[in-house]
């Protein structure tokens, strides 16, 4: 499976310390599409027989939580940066 379990946190965490929005929303996508590519080697894994059926429905359960955590942060920093720019103007 490679580093990619390892690849969630970096871009997620060096996001958060991001003042641009579209920097922040740069890394959180990124986390993102690191998550989906998680999932297609969870699929491989199970096809492979290098884990059980159990461990991949526990771990695909959990990157889709995660991509649907980011999503919702993503949802939200942009609802933020909608009503800035509407205060602004």
């Amino acid at each position: 499976m490679g580093t990619e379990p390892e690849s969630l946190p970096p871009p997620g965490a060096e996001g958060y310390g991001r003042y641009s929005f579209l920097e922040n929303n740069q890394f959180c996508r990124q986390s993102r599409a690191s998550a989906y590519e998680l999932r297609d080697y969870l699929i491989t894994a199970l096809d492979h027989s290098y884990i059980a059926r159990p461990a991949w429905e526990a771990s695909d359960k959990l990157a889709r939580r995660v991509i649907q955590v980011i999503n919702g942060y993503i949802r939200a920093m942009q609802r933020l940066r909608d009503n800035q720019d509407s205060q602004e103007s």
